[in-house]
């Protein structure tokens, strides 16, 4: 009581200079006297996990949006979601309609998993792979009214595990696209063992488990100069696409990376020409001795 007081005298005091309405009195009035937490919605700690380095990362929400955090630090926010759901409809952008299995690395707050399942038919196959448990966990239960509910879809199956072996069973069975949204992108920032993915022997495992014709989409937090033109000397074909933080911000923030592999030249068969036969040559009469 003592500072709504003091503020009130002194809009006595300068009253005499300024002339203010009676609306404007009571709205200021209104404003002085009402509970913070009514003109402020809290933000909420709804879970928290530890990762295999031991980082804490944890889930929070504010007004019906929400964010996971790395040791206190915004990692994702479900109202800035733009450029995962750009990634994910850029790398199925060739398949529409048409059967294809594709492995989704990361699974954050299912943004680039709407994306790819809003852009495909009902025969798409689409595994996600997440190295936390606790986000799967997340999304499946609090952020279930976000996108978790897609996890139940029948096209989805979910493997907790790090996207890495999903790349070394694809020795035998290629996927038609392969996206990369774990971490920050080619600077690791939630596991420092992300770093490889991004490196050369990384970018050569899922050039091998890429179909001829197939596309790897991989999310980054800025331009990589360096990482594309590793994406170019593995035998990608490559395309750098800026992304916003959100769909109407004025600026780029982020970049994708579209690597496509080259389809395998198509053999040239050279139809066998049909045997010639050749007409019989009749021996020549030999010549009659010369006469002198």
């Amino acid at each position: 009581m003592k500072k709504v007081f003091l503020r009130v005298s002194a809009l006595s005091r300068f009253r005499d200079r300024f002339v203010l309405s009676g609306q404007n009195i009571l709205w200021l009035f209104g404003a002085i006297s009402r509970p913070m937490s009514v003109r402020m919605k809290p933000h909420l700690k709804l879970a928290e996990a530890l990762t295999p380095d031991g980082t804490r990362l944890s889930l929070h929400s504010h007004d019906g949006s929400f964010c996971i955090r790395l040791n206190g630090q915004e990692l994702m926010h479900s109202s800035a979601a733009a450029s995962e759901q750009q990634l994910g409809e850029l790398a199925v952008e060739g398949f529409a309609g048409r059967p294809a299995r594709v492995l989704i690395g990361g699974l954050g707050l299912g943004f680039t998993l709407k994306a790819v399942l809003g852009k495909s038919g009902p025969d798409m196959v689409v595994e996600v792979a997440e190295l936390i448990p606790a986000v799967v966990e997340w999304n499946r239960t609090f952020l279930n009214g976000l996108n978790g509910v897609l996890l139940a879809d029948p096209r989805v199956k979910i493997l907790v595990e790090d996207v890495g072996r999903g790349l070394t069973r694809a020795k035998t069975a290629p996927y038609d696209a392969i996206i990369l949204d774990i971490d920050n992108g080619p600077t690791a920032m939630v596991q420092a063992n992300n770093a490889g993915h991004y490196r050369a022997q990384g970018i050569q495992r899922f050039f091998a488990a890429l179909k001829p014709g197939g596309r790897a989409a991989i999310w980054s937090a800025k331009p990589d100069h360096a990482f594309e033109t590793r994406l170019k000397i593995a035998g990608f074909t490559v395309k750098s696409v800026p992304a916003k933080l959100y769909a109407t911000a004025k600026k780029d923030t982020y970049t994708i990376y579209l690597a496509d592999k080259p389809v395998l030249p198509v053999p040239v068969v050279v139809p066998a020409l049909a045997p010639v036969t050749l007409p019989a040559v009749t021996p020549a009469e030999p010549l009659p001795p010369a006469t002198a």
